[in-house]
């Protein structure tokens, strides 16, 4: 099984990491910054992914917002109350019903009005008037019907306030875990290196914030077992520097999912098995995140974690912050997952051999497979097999690199745990044989004057 991996340089503000106390675990959180769709042209009715729909307000950029007086709470929009009010409503083919909705108010003084489909009052919550409050957080909830419409008003007739980070739990919500949240952007340690010394050295810009994603996802799945097991947790730094001291901790920028169990299992002291990756399987994942088991969801150059069902989509942990709900600025689609479990046994298949093949030219080279297919990668991203075939691995470069300047790493995790590793100039190398029934399965084939130069199948 082959995948290629390559984690996002994506440069983007830091938001708040929201306070558990603040928002309750387990709700959804929309807060307005990412796609949307007007619903009028004035632009003051918007249908947002999640289910919400807003009827006169609208988002204004936070360097407005600090005209008012006020800022946002998360960047970088914030929503503008209209001067009679405006209104929040609940898409119930996407959510479902909606018993309970929050949300951070500043202003001089508002209220927090939850309507039932009839007209009836259910809950209200207010804000103290008359002196600007910042970030206020109002909240409401029923136990008896549904939420139809949320209401927010100012006090004072005309005054001007602005809205931000609504939070509600949908009945669609559904095997919900309480995994702790870390971003790669927190400025804790978004400026780390990243990665193995070779290759964090080559670029500035290799560092936890921009590609960390997997790191911190490997960190959040790390601590959510650890609190359930003996109270333990790690951040990314830590990790980041413990993957960093291994012989293959990292293969160049690529996470050696089985350095991260020896992680759990040696210093966490907690009892975890990567399981390997699947490709995209909704029902498999459902039923995973049902079963207590957070997932690693790979994207297009980026990694998540899913901590829950919502609908049609999957509540997550973002490293970046861009979302919190798949659907929204991620298209609900992942390309495959990575498991861990603390079950001694599984009934899907064993990962017992591990290869990753790199290199430290940022060009594209080739590996043809025993089978004869042939896969390229980068050297940003490099080539990861899961349980490879024994054989004749050929490797290769294009035109525009001269190999003299490049070096191939194979290193891995071989039959038993044995760790294996090799490092080999591409000048040198033609390709390699792989073989499971050793502890060292590599066998590097060196070029000669007598064997092909290394080369690149179109």
């Amino acid at each position: 099984m082959l995948f290629v991996v390559l984690c996002g340089y994506i440069k983007i503000g830091v938001k708040n990491v929201y306070a558990d106390d603040e928002i309750p675990n387990g709700f959804v959180l929309v807060t307005f910054d990412g796609e949307y769709e007007m619903l009028d042209e004035d632009g003051f009715g918007l249908a947002f992914p999640e289910g919400v729909i807003t009827l006169g307000t609208g988002p204004i950029p936070e360097e407005y917002v600090k005209d008012l007086g006020y800022s946002a709470r998360s960047k970088p929009n914030i929503m503008i109350g209209g001067v009679h009010g405006s209104y929040i409503g609940f898409d119930a083919n996407t959510v479902g019903d909606v018993y309970s909705a929050g949300l951070f108010f500043s202003g001089k003084g508002g209220v927090l009005t939850a309507y039932s489909k009839t007209g009836v009052v259910l809950d209200v919550s207010e804000a103290p008037c008359c002196e600007v409050v910042f970030t206020h957080k109002l909240f409401v909830e029923s136990v008896t019907q549904p939420i139809y419409v949320l209401v927010i008003s100012p006090v004072n007739r005309g005054d001007i306030f602005v809205f931000d980070d609504l939070f509600f739990v949908p009945q669609s919500v559904s095997c919900i875990m309480d995994v702790p949240k870390y971003l790669q952007i927190d400025p804790l340690w978004k400026d780390d290196k990243y990665g193995a010394n070779w290759w964090n050295e080559r670029d500035g810009d290799r560092t936890i914030g921009y590609e960390g994603c997997a790191l911190t996802s490997a960190a959040m799945v790390l601590s959510y077992y650890g609190g359930i097991q003996n109270g333990s947790n790690v951040n990314p730094d830590v990790l980041n520097d413990w993957l960093k001291n291994q012989p293959i901790g990292y293969v160049g920028g690529s996470v050696n999912w089985f350095a991260v169990q020896r992680y759990a299992n040696e210093v966490m002291n907690i009892n975890l098995h990567y399981r390997g990756r699947d490709r995209r399987d909704d029902d498999l994942l459902r039923n995973r995140l049902c079963s207590g088991e957070p997932m690693i969801l790979e994207l297009s150059g980026h990694f998540v974690v899913a901590r829950g069902n919502v609908d049609r989509s999957w509540l997550i942990n973002d490293p970046l912050d861009r979302s919190h709900v798949l659907s929204s600025n991620y298209g609900n689609w992942y390309k495959s997952t990575r498991r861990f479990s603390a079950n001694a046994t599984s009934r899907t298949r064993e990962v017992s051999a591990y290869l990753i093949i790199a290199s430290d030219a940022d060009v594209v080279f080739s590996v043809t497979f025993p089978s004869g297919e042939v896969f390229e990668a980068t050297g940003v991203g490099g080539i990861e097999v899961e349980m490879p075939e024994d054989g004749f691995y050929r490797v290769g470069f294009g035109d525009e690199v001269e190999p003299e300047l490049a070096n191939i790493y194979l290193a891995g995790e071989g039959y038993g745990s044995h760790v294996f590793s090799h490092t080999v100039e591409a000048s040198l190398i033609a390709g390699f044989n792989f073989n499971s029934a050793l502890n060292d399965p590599v066998e590097v084939l060196l070029k000669s004057k007598d064997v092909f130069l290394p080369y690149v199948v179109r």
